[in-house]
């Protein structure tokens, strides 16, 4: 019973680890977007 408890345990930390490592990725993604997008923009405008 107690091992059952223990792998569910692992799934939910793992998820989390993995959720996280997307979030931060996703984010880093849109950073870069956003600074190749303000520099292109940034270059018409001035």
């Amino acid at each position: 019973m107690s091992n059952m408890f223990h792998q569910i345990g692992d799934a939910i930390e793992r998820s989390m680890y993995f959720k996280s490592c997307f979030y931060i990725l996703t984010g880093a993604l849109l950073i870069y977007i956003g600074y190749i997008v303000g520099k292109w923009v940034g270059s018409a405008v001035f």
